[in-house]
């Protein structure tokens, strides 16, 4: 059987369209509820921020004066479970206790990355009382954190251009040079 003129031009697209599509599920683009593993065994942070309601800046302390929000030092965990006893049997507890003992950091997996070429300030969205769970969801009901928005320029642009009535992001900047270098 010979395709016409027109007809191959149609199948080549609908075989891109299609081995497209198959390269991202089998890379996982569009799988977003699911994070990385991560190091310490059946870290919640659904029991960390949800249930004992522990503040997101409580752990990552850094994030009002840093433009990253980092991870907390094996001191900060180590300052509440040092005294929680009942706890001391769980895995993850003891893992904890083994980075805290070997004096090294914990190496927690990166959920969370932006291209080269853009930037994201979390001082200036703190100041500004934006919560948390707006870029990264529901955190106090996750187990896993997982990428949680498209984190997309036009999802930011659309969160920058959707301030009207907050007295303290009304003004939230749209030009280029506010993300990219």
């Amino acid at each position: 059987m010979f395709l016409t003129e027109h007809a191959a031009p149609r199948l080549v697209t609908t075989g891109l369209a299609f081995v497209t599509i198959l390269l991202a599920l089998s890379v996982g683009l569009g799988a977003r509820n699911t994070g990385p593993k991560q190091p310490i065994e059946n870290f919640s942070h659904r029991i960390h921020a949800g249930v004992n309601q522990i503040e997101c800046l409580h752990c990552h302390a850094g994030t009002g004066r840093s433009q990253l929000a980092g991870v907390p030092a094996v001191s900060v965990c180590m300052g509440c479970h040092q005294y929680m006893t009942a706890s001391l049997e769980k895995p993850g507890v003891k893992q904890l206790f083994e980075y805290w003992e070997k004096k090294e950091p914990i190496p927690w997996a990166r959920v969370y990355y932006l291209p080269q070429y853009a930037q994201f300030k979390h001082e200036a969205h703190i100041r500004a009382e934006i919560a948390c769970q707006t870029c990264h969801g529901p955190v106090q009901e996750m187990d896993v954190i997982s990428l949680n928005q498209p984190l997309q320029m036009n999802w930011c642009i659309n969160c920058h251009k959707n301030t009207a009535g907050a007295a303290k992001i009304a003004s939230a900047p749209t030009d280029c040079t506010t993300c990219h270098y």
